[in-house]
């Protein structure tokens, strides 16, 4: 069986659910191949079986999709966000997705792929709505753990007396600030061995701490591969979201990424991360800007703690979301698509 995939890019979404799974399908599965590209050639076209659009909104990719379509080949749109239901507060991507033409085109993707590949369940449900008698697979996201494990060692070999508090974000958590920003400028005032980590972060002179600027670091994105060593200083990690639809369809990704180097996460309680997480075991929820000053204070002051529930939490990657065993999800999905 041979799959071409179309990624949307390869340093973020189209890394970790397509090129890793992809290595791993392609390592141990004889009877598959994939191929992960940023673009499809008409050299594609012959002998494949099954077409995969990762967050597709162009009308050129559109054009090769249907003639996919048209020469018998699957196709199938994947993606892990709602693109519909973009926040007004990510102000480029709403521009950009609000556009009535974007919007149609996506649309266009969802009603005519022949299947539909998500991340969570509440996307599949909302994808659901515009197409209900089209096949849906959920397949949760996972990690390659071992790109993590180096980092996880050299964290473990490198004890700090101060606790870094991380978050790792886009543009689109400046909606999210409010959840934490009073439980931050609390926590930097109270306590002078706390300091903050935003990786990939946009928008800090929006969060209110500048007078702490001296202990917090600032730093864009990074590649896929240098991302474990950018987090390995983080002792806690942070997932605020607001409730919205857009953040009801995000996945718990963030909270595989600490957890694989054992870092404690606080998480608000979304389905991103309720279905993933037992509270106060190997994770913790917060819901008010209260929850989340009382939940990062706890693990501020108890060392111990937080080394307890990184574990857990680093126990349940390794058990449950390592691609090296979750890659069979996306096989059985395949052979099913093959059957449709």
């Amino acid at each position: 069986m041979l799959i071409k995939i179309y990624c949307s890019e390869v340093h973020a979404c189209g890394a970790v659910r397509i090129e890793a799974m992809a290595r791993e399908i392609n390592a141990n599965m004889p009877n598959m191949q994939i191929d992960a590209k940023t673009c499809i050639m008409m050299s594609d076209f012959p002998k494949a079986n099954i077409m995969v659009f990762q967050r597709p909104h162009a009308p050129e990719v559109f054009a090769k999709m249907m003639l996919a379509k048209k020469m018998g080949i699957k196709t199938v749109y994947e993606t892990d966000d709602d693109m519909l239901h973009m926040p007004e507060g990510f102000q480029k991507p709403y521009d950009f997705y609000k556009q009535p033409q974007v919007r149609q085109q996506i649309v266009d993707f969802i009603e005519n792929a022949d299947v539909i590949t998500t991340s969570t369940v509440e996307l599949a449900n909302r994808l659901a709505v515009l197409v209900p008698k089209k096949p849906i697979f959920v397949v949760e996201n996972a990690l390659d753990v071992k790109e993590w494990n180096d980092a996880y060692a050299k964290r473990q070999a490198n004890p700090k007396k101060h606790v870094t508090i991380g978050w790792m974000a886009s543009g689109s958590h400046l909606i999210d600030i409010p959840l934490v920003q009073e439980a931050l400028e609390i926590l930097l005032e109270d306590n002078p061995l706390v300091s903050l980590h935003f990786v990939g972060w946009i928008g800090f002179e929006n969060i209110g701490l500048e007078r702490f600027k001296d202990r917090i670091i600032v730093e864009n994105w990074v590649p896929i591969d240098m991302l474990p060593y950018a987090m390995m200083n983080f002792d806690i990690g942070i997932c605020p979201l607001i409730d919205n639809p857009f953040n009801r369809c995000k996945s718990n990704l963030k909270y595989l990424q600490h957890s694989a180097l054992g870092i404690p996460s606080v998480c608000s309680p979304l389905a991103p991360y309720k279905d993933t997480i037992e509270d106060n075991v190997d994770g913790m929820f917060a819901e008010t800007p209260a929850s989340w000053l009382a939940c990062l204070s706890e693990l501020v002051e108890n060392e111990q703690l937080r080394i307890a529930m990184g574990a857990k939490a680093r126990e349940k990657v390794i058990a449950k979301y390592d691609m090296a065993k979750n890659f069979l999800q996306w096989a059985n999905v395949f052979e099913r698509i093959m059957k449709i």
